[in-house]
């Protein structure tokens, strides 16, 4: 997810990321380690919001909810998102 995050801002030129939604697959085969290396690199990426949905796993969610509470959203089935656009 970070990857294709990064890409984006490459292609934009735009830097500022106001939220990433999405589902991170940091389940098996991937490791606990990846799930929080990757929520310490959600960290630097300094986004407005992370939106995880279920296949992201519950390690990032609950290390980046400790990392970030300000900024996480947790999705389920039907959950409408509206971002104002002066954010």
């Amino acid at each position: 997810m970070l990857d294709t995050v990064r890409r984006a801002q490459a292609l934009s030129g735009v830097d500022k990321v106001h939220a990433v939604v999405g589902g991170f697959h940091l389940v098996r085969p991937r490791t606990e380690d990846d799930a929080r290396r990757t929520a310490a690199e959600f960290v630097k990426l300094d986004s407005t919001y992370i939106i995880p949905m279920h296949c992201t796993g519950e390690v990032f969610i609950a290390e980046a909810t400790r990392l970030m509470p300000s900024k996480m959203f947790r999705s389920y089935v039907g959950t409408q998102l509206v971002f104002d656009a002066k954010a």
